[in-house]
């Protein structure tokens, strides 16, 4: 099944880490640093297990939200934890539309 997950934080990276281990599954963010860092087999997070996975598995990563929910069979909303951030998460729920249309 191909799933697009949205987010690379702690929830949205912990979602999508476990559903890839039998899914053809594509993170998607907002932010360029998270995408780029899974992208190069790194996670954006600190996570033992994500980490771990991350060596063994590639994964894939996107900040186009359009295609990347588009093509996706399945799809995750977006979920914040505000941890650690200055402000609030980025994602607004006016995306959530186009992520389910």
């Amino acid at each position: 099944m191909k799933i697009a997950v949205a987010g690379t934080g702690y929830v949205g990276l912990s979602i999508a880490t476990l559903l890839a281990q039998h899914h053809d599954v594509t993170a998607v963010d907002i932010v360029a640093e998270r995408v780029e860092k899974v992208n190069q087999r790194q996670s954006p997070i600190q996570d033992e297990y994500i980490e771990r996975f991350f060596a063994s598995r590639y994964n894939v990563a996107s900040r186009d939200l359009d295609s990347s929910f588009r093509n996706r069979s399945r799809s995750t909303p977006p979920s914040t934890t505000n941890r650690g951030m200055p402000k609030p998460n980025m994602w607004s729920s006016r995306l959530l539309p186009t992520m389910t249309a």
